[in-house]
């Protein structure tokens, strides 16, 4: 009784379990207050007991309040008028000019997205995709539309052009007797007009002459002096009488004499200067211009400089994709003052000094979208810059100065070097590493000269060549670039 009397609310449960009761274990007290505490929380009545004064847990819970609503905002002022001279009518007249901007702005961006998107539909993409990077800005891609429509009006334009559409002519068969190519890299072209190319996978090298016709060889394979095993750049020697072959697989450059064919010299196969790593790996092209032979070192990143003498002057570049480090140069060219180097995998040739300074980047401008597939040799000649691309079966032409792109010529097969001659209708030499032939390409509105492909007559069958030790040479293929 005393509990049904005094046990309202917590309190009084707490009293009832700090106090003994007489006869009762002071724990059997306790679980039963806390039992009826449970039950009174869990019945949300506030009390353990009913009484007169608080109803059973069952009974029905009093109606809910409605929540309290925020006090009404007292609506914005109204705007003032603006005070004008001429009244209303000069405000009515700024806004219709606003809008009429704001309509002009969207047409014309309307219009911009149009031109882009007719000039993405008409360009090579590199990845499968022409879309542009999502982190440009909108100014960014509003400047990248108006390249975009620069450039396809410079490609579609035949009064840009600088080479005609079509080779003049085309020569070479493909074979390992004679004088037939069996995967050529490069080619140079010599004072007298007539054409060397390196005859990679026959390890020799293969002479031209003007009109296409074979003159004779050089060199059959081995690591001795006028020997060759896989020969790829060719650079010309200032004399004239000489050139300098990269060969990819003694990993050496090598001076030959263009009359007698004799070795003139050979670079180290490993250096002894502070240079890292001390040795070249499958070298892939070369240039000279004053006294200096440039050498691309594609699979160490860098451009490896020699002397006349072909010892070791110094070395530039690193792997990476900022100025000046490659991702795999494979040509290289130079001019009295610069040197060019094709960042293949970077999709872009880069600009240094004879020293090694980096000085500018040539790539098309839309960057982001790439015209450039894979980038292998490179030739200066005529005020142009010319570039094989090999993946792309193409020839991209740049203003040397401006670095402005002026046309990109299909090619019917896979390029990987190209030369410049001195006159205007034999203006460039195409290396067709697929197909294994070389294409003479003019230079537009040039005069007429030969065209067509010339036939070689039927050779007779030369001995089998043989190596240094007198086997027979069935070296397998290295001209799959």
């Amino acid at each position: 009784m005393c509990i049904r009397t005094y046990a309202k609310n917590a309190s009084d449960v707490l009293y009832w379990v700090m106090t003994p009761v007489p006869g009762i274990p002071a724990r059997l007290v306790s679980l039963l207050c806390v039992g009826a505490l449970a039950y009174e929380r869990r019945a949300g009545s506030g009390v353990l007991f009913p009484s007169d004064d608080h109803p059973p847990p069952d009974s029905p819970p009093p109606a809910r309040q409605p929540p309290r609503q925020p006090p009404a905002r007292p609506p914005p002022p109204s705007q003032p008028k603006v005070p004008t001279s001429d009244g209303d009518g000069v405000v009515e007249s700024v806004l219709k000019a606003l809008d009429a901007e704001r309509s002009a702005t969207e047409s014309a961006r309307r219009v911009a997205n149009g031109m882009l998107d007719d000039a993405l539909s008409t360009r090579p993409k590199v990845g499968g995709t022409g879309d542009i990077p999502l982190n440009m800005t909108s100014a960014e891609v509003e400047m990248e539309i108006a390249k975009a429509a620069a450039q396809k009006k410079i490609m579609e334009e035949g009064r840009h052009d600088v080479l005609e559409r079509e080779p003049r002519q085309t020569f070479g068969q493909s074979g390992r007797k004679g004088g037939r190519l069996s995967g050529p890299t490069h080619a140079v072209v010599l004072r007298n007009e007539q054409i060397v190319v390196s005859d990679s996978d026959n390890h020799r090298l293969v002479i031209y002459s003007k009109d296409g016709q074979l003159m004779r060889t050089i060199g059959k394979r081995g690591a001795g002096a006028g020997r060759f095993d896989y020969p790829r750049g060719l650079a010309l020697h200032r004399d004239g009488d000489a050139v300098y072959v990269v060969e990819c697989g003694n990993n050496r450059v090598q001076k030959v004499s263009i009359r007698t064919g004799e070795s003139l010299g050979k670079s180290s196969t490993r250096f002894t200067k502070d240079a890292h790593p001390k040795i070249m790996k499958c070298p892939e092209a070369a240039a000279y211009a004053h006294g200096s032979v440039f050498v691309s070192d594609a699979h160490h990143n860098r451009i490896i400089v020699l002397d006349e003498a072909l010892q070791l002057k110094f070395t530039f570049g690193t792997e990476g994709r900022h100025e000046g480090q490659f991702a795999f140069p494979r040509g290289v060219a130079a001019n009295g003052n610069e040197v060019f180097v094709t960042d293949t995998f970077n999709r872009r040739v880069q600009v240094f000094t004879h020293e090694g300074v980096y000085v500018r980047r040539i790539e098309y401008e839309l960057s982001s979208l790439g015209v450039f597939d894979q980038p292998h040799g490179l030739a200066l000649g005529h005020g142009y810059l010319y570039i094989a691309d090999f993946m792309g079966s193409a020839l991209h032409v740049f203003d040397v100065v401006s670095g402005h792109p002026l046309q990109r010529l299909d090619m019917p097969g896979r390029i990987t070097g190209v030369c410049a001659g001195s006159e205007p209708g034999h203006a460039l030499y195409a290396v067709d590493n697929q197909h294994n032939r070389i294409h003479a390409l003019a230079l537009k509105g040039a005069g007429a000269s030969y065209e067509g492909e010339l036939e070689e007559e039927e050779e007779e069958e030369e001995p089998e060549e043989q190596d240094e030790d007198g086997n027979p040479d069935d070296s397998s293929s290295k001209s799959e670039l």
